[in-house]
């Protein structure tokens, strides 16, 4: 098909620039499409045109946007002062006394009990110092950066106390995989299997 023919077909000059005949292209193929009760034939012979026409030009290029940088953690924190401090300080000295339920319960339950103590810890603390700017990276971190230490301290007074709760490790992390599932539902943790 020659530049002519193709331009005839199409509607548009010779001389049209790319983006004229890409206009054109659109408006014929809406009209032309076999799924708009229009003839195959004709379709492919306006996909002929249309490529005779744009033959040797440069496509389109797709915009892309630059994402926003992250901002820095420190940014996007708030530090609470006087009687909110200590609050958040005596929430987590509750959460470590709960190691004191690993001589009373079964292993399994305690690790249970005291991984739920730690995750409801860095949950309020988290939401008490992230602002509405902290994005679901900034508030995992955070959860992360308040549960691993009282988990942590939480086994070794349980450990002090002559509770074997190391083998209840799994039982312990699981409120804290929850939380951060709930953090950030868009990873597919609770959504349901196809069936």
């Amino acid at each position: 098909m020659t530049r002519e023919q193709a331009a005839n077909v199409l509607g548009v000059p010779t001389d049209a620039d790319p983006s004229e005949v890409r206009r054109a292209w659109r408006i014929w193929a809406r009209l032309a499409h076999p799924d708009a009760g229009g003839s195959p034939e004709h379709f492919r012979r306006l996909a002929q045109a249309r490529d005779a026409l744009l033959a040797g030009s440069i496509p389109e290029p797709l915009p892309m946007s630059e994402p926003d940088p992250r901002a820095p953690l420190r940014r996007v924190c708030i530090r609470p002062v006087g009687p909110a401090a200590w609050s958040l300080v005596g929430l987590c000295l509750v959460a470590i006394a709960g190691a004191g339920v690993a001589d009373v319960l079964p292993t399994w339950a305690a690790a249970l009990v005291m991984g739920s103590l730690a995750t409801t810890a860095a949950v309020i603390v988290t939401r008490r110092i992230a602002t509405d700017q902290a994005d679901v990276g900034h508030r995992i971190t955070l959860l992360t950066a308040v549960w691993v230490p009282l988990a942590t301290v939480q086994v070794l007074v349980a450990q002090v106390l002559g509770a074997g709760v190391l083998i209840g490790l799994p039982a312990l992390a699981l409120p804290f995989a929850a939380a951060v599932a709930l953090v950030n539902p868009g990873a597919g943790l609770w959504r349901p299997i196809p069936g």
